[in-house]
């Protein structure tokens, strides 16, 4: 679903597992023989890699601990760590800011993002728009709804000029209904997906509509929606079950007219 030439936001509150949902999509991709442009802006190096390997590694190569108030946590080996750099270091390239350049934060990634782009990278996956706009220290006339519309302007036409998928992380407003920011953030979108979690209750209520069983309906923990449906169009939620052995969520696809035998 991931259309060439096209802009998609991905939104949800902070903590609910965007980035999470960002990290699946890249490893999809890689899966398909494409390499991946990501930038974590909010992920220390180490934490992004170790929880790629947590998401990619054989079941015996996740270690397993105790919190020490009865829950379980699962990491990944050094070894998981050696494997994904091995098997996935040449397909995914995880840009870091450079703290020391003057330079435009977003300027200067959009350079490497360019050469990345003639190199045959297909999806950039940007996380995230706030820390992109974060005011610079030393620059007095700022205004970041304006530096946010340029970067979604000047995304739009990347996008299209080098036939690649960006994929842009940003947080959603107090209301939790509209992207927070710029108007133009919504407008310049192609696609709006929501990530939002459910408890039990709402879950079971929301995905009955749409004809999943009870006892599946129980699993979910989150739900994917398309905020910005074209031409008439009908849009079905992606419902989302958590697997915390992988640190992934996995879609619950149950549709009853397909699953008659």
């Amino acid at each position: 679903g991931l259309k060439a030439g096209k802009v998609t936001i991905i939104t949800g509150v902070r903590g609910s597992g965007k980035t999470t949902l960002a990290g699946q999509m890249t490893v999809a991709v890689t899966q398909q023989n494409h390499k991946v442009f990501c930038y974590f802006g909010e992920t220390p190096m180490s934490e992004t890699i170790e929880s790629f390997a947590h998401m990619t590694s054989a079941r015996e190569l996740i270690e397993e601990t105790d919190n020490g108030a009865g829950r379980t946590i699962f990491t990944p080996s050094a070894r998981a760590i050696d494997i994904f750099t091995k098997n996935y270091g040449n397909k995914i390239l995880f840009y870091e800011d450079d703290v020391k350049s003057t330079i435009n934060k977003y300027d200067l990634m959009k350079q490497k993002m360019v050469l990345c782009a003639k190199r045959g990278y297909k999806l950039f996956i940007v996380d995230n728009l706030m820390v992109l706009t974060i005011k610079r220290q030393g620059v007095k006339f700022y205004n970041k709804f304006d530096e946010q519309t340029r970067i979604m302007d000047d995304l739009k036409q990347f996008a299209k000029d080098h036939n690649v998928h960006i994929a842009m992380l940003a947080h959603p407003n107090a209301g939790g209904e509209k992207v927070s920011g710029a108007m133009e953030i919504e407008n310049l979108a192609d696609t709006i997906i929501k990530y939002k979690r459910l408890d039990k209750d709402t879950a079971i209520t929301m995905a009955g509509a749409f004809g999943v069983p009870e006892h599946e309906a129980k699993k979910i923990s989150a739900v994917l929606t398309n905020e910005k449906v074209r031409n008439h169009g009908t849009s079905y939620p992606m419902f989302l079950e958590w697997n915390s052995e992988h640190g992934i969520v996995v879609d619950i696809a149950y549709r009853e007219d397909t699953m008659k035998t």
